[in-house]
């Protein structure tokens, strides 16, 4: 099953998918889709700049499902109402850095919501483990 991981610059995608597959590589700045194993890693750019929206959803084809990742302490994400539903695969809301100080979940759930995410969320912390075991489970891994 091939996953893309989607969200804004600095929450953490890169890290989250070096958890999931156990890769002990160091995180760098992601500066074009990146494709590591069953991974499909994504600039943060490509969410935040209108004009990338295509390159996403084309992208997207290749995915089975996609997790939308939003970082917990800085739960900032200005997309277009209901924009998770112009993918033609499930996407998953993932919630990451739960572990930082200035944690905001309910904020995070809403913008997952608004954006046309359906629950379940998943709450983690790719930098400590936690939570990952709930979401390695959903997708199978």
């Amino acid at each position: 099953m091939r996953l893309m991981l989607i969200g804004p610059t600095g929450a953490g995608k890169t890290t989250l998918s070096h958890a999931l597959t156990g890769s002990t590589d160091q995180a760098r700045k992601t500066q074009m889709i990146h494709f590591v194993g069953d991974f499909m890693d994504t600039p943060g750019e490509y969410l935040e700049i209108p004009r990338f929206y295509r390159a996403l959803l084309v992208s997207a084809q290749q995915a089975d499902r996609i997790l939308l990742v939003v970082a917990a302490d800085k739960p900032e994400l200005q997309l277009p109402h209901g924009f998770a539903q112009a993918f033609s695969r499930p996407v998953i809301g993932v919630i990451n850095k739960i572990d930082r100080v200035g944690c905001d979940l309910p904020s995070a759930y809403t913008i997952l919501g608004e954006t046309g995410v359906k629950e379940p969320y998943f709450p983690v912390s790719a930098a400590t483990g936690q939570g990952l075991t709930g979401l390695k489970i959903y997708l199978g891994l």
